[in-house]
């Protein structure tokens, strides 16, 4: 329990809850055991031992989720249930390296790469190997317990990475792309979105379609960074994870996005981050190495002339059509509210009236229609 540090006594109350439960159910108070066998139709010489062990294991599994916890010898201390779904298989405790099935970075280990990561970097998208070869991403974050100079025990939570972004932030994306023909300039646009906006110092764009990688944009990335990137990328297969970049203070941490297709394969690269990576970082990156392989201006779109979204927008009020240009570029409710200084809820109503004002009732609607227009109006 020592991964729960000063919230173990908050889940107290719910340990002893479940305990409860699966004591009854061991007990024959319900018509199932935690395995889901009908106890009417077996008698107690057929069921296995149920040992404190193994209530312990399926009290965490449920607290806890994909989560796995390994010792310094790289050894499987503990696994939850829900991370051997992710790996596709039943491991047995201490039977396993944890490099057999963890992959966290193009090399080493994950005992390794913690070490190399700058001690206030909590988490990474890390890979998990299955037993037929194929690769998971997942967002892992990690919990160490050191004793003396030394990491000891490490518990790592697993969490899939979706491999389709959301409508939302894929059709932002989309907008952006389709608003022109030239590759670069998408690649330049979304970088000075995501520098100024998600906090993402460094951010390149990279061609792995041929034998070498090449570099398409970069921005705030040195020289030496970028050919390691390249060199790094050109033995990854196409593949979702974190490169580690040794410099003279430490290590470096970069995050690698790539959407493969036929004929293409492009990767997003970010580094130098304001803060952790998260699902919501990484849906949005997704979604745009998603959109950088769409077609440019002249593909078939559903988006209103500019004539049409200046109409719509001269409707508004002031304060209408700027919670609109913040909806276009997929703010929340809540983050509006922020930058207004207002209540979230007087940002809600505002927002109705904005879509009633567009003529939808979805904000996904609202970006596949204008999204487009008012970023090639941003630019302009």
């Amino acid at each position: 329990m020592f991964f729960l540090e000063d919230s173990v006594f908050a889940i107290l109350p719910v340990i002893a809850m479940k305990g409860c439960m699966l004591w009854r159910q061991c007990a024959g108070d319900t018509q199932q055991d935690p395995k889901g066998r009908d106890l009417n139709q077996i008698t107690s010489s057929q069921i296995p031992g149920f040992s404190t062990s193994d209530l312990l294991t399926d009290i965490f599994s449920e607290l806890l989720g994909p989560i796995i916890i390994i010792g310094r010898d790289r050894r499987i201390i503990f696994k939850s249930r829900s991370f051997e779904d992710i790996v596709g298989l039943s491991l047995d405790d201490g039977a396993l390296s944890c490099d057999l099935i963890i992959l966290p970075s193009p090399s080493g280990c994950c005992i390794e790469a913690i070490d190399n990561y700058p001690a206030d970097i909590g988490s990474g998208i890390w890979n998990v190997k299955r037993p037929d070869g194929s690769i998971v991403p997942v967002l892992a974050t990690w919990r160490s317990v050191n004793i003396g100079s030394q990491l000891s025990l490490l518990a790592i939570q697993c969490t899939p990475i979706q491999s389709s972004a959301s409508p939302v932030s894929l059709s932002f994306f989309q907008g952006i792309r389709q608003s022109t023909d030239d590759e670069t300039v998408y690649m330049r646009r979304t970088a000075d979105y995501l520098q100024q906006t998600l906090g993402c110092g460094a951010v390149a764009w990279i061609d792995m379609s041929a034998s070498r990688c090449r570099l398409l944009y970069t921005i705030g990335l040195s020289a030496p960074d970028a050919r390691v990137l390249e060199r790094s990328l050109e033995d990854s297969c196409c593949r979702t994870q974190d490169i580690l970049v040794a410099g003279k203070s430490g290590h470096k941490v970069y995050h690698n996005f790539t959407n493969c297709t036929t004929n293409r394969k492009i990767s997003l690269v970010v580094g130098k981050m304001r803060n952790d990576i998260s699902a919501s970082l990484i849906d949005t990156l997704t979604a745009s190495v998603a959109a950088a392989l769409c077609q440019g201006k002249g593909a078939q779109t559903a988006f209103k002339s500019d004539s049409d979204f200046q109409s719509t927008y001269e409707a508004m009020t002031p304060a209408e059509a700027d919670i609109m240009d913040k909806l276009l570029l997929g703010m929340t409710d809540k983050e509006i509210a922020l930058l207004r200084e207002v209540s979230h809820f007087t940002v809600k109503n505002q927002v109705k009236r904005v879509l009633k004002k567009a003529g939808t009732n979805r904000r996904v609607d609202l970006i596949r229609r204008f999204g487009q227009t008012k970023v090639r109006g941003n630019q302009m």
